[in-house]
């Protein structure tokens, strides 16, 4: 018979899944590089008009 799990185990499982969906998100944003190197990717999307994903519509800003 399996146990069910305690309410510390379900707020640790909890808690793992949100660790890893954050990890996925700032690795999408590009923010888990040094902050010099996010500076420098930032200025050449700008020089180049791109200014990336809307965070809400996750759409191209430039066609909002």
């Amino acid at each position: 018979m399996v146990k069910a799990p305690t309410p510390e185990e379900e707020d640790r499982r909890r808690l793992c899944r949100e660790r890893k969906i954050l990890i996925a998100e700032r690795h999408r944003l590009g923010l888990d590089k040094p902050l010099a190197e996010q500076y420098v990717d930032w200025l050449g999307r700008s020089l180049r008009v791109d200014f990336g994903e809307s965070l809400r519509f996750r759409r191209p800003v430039a066609s909002l």
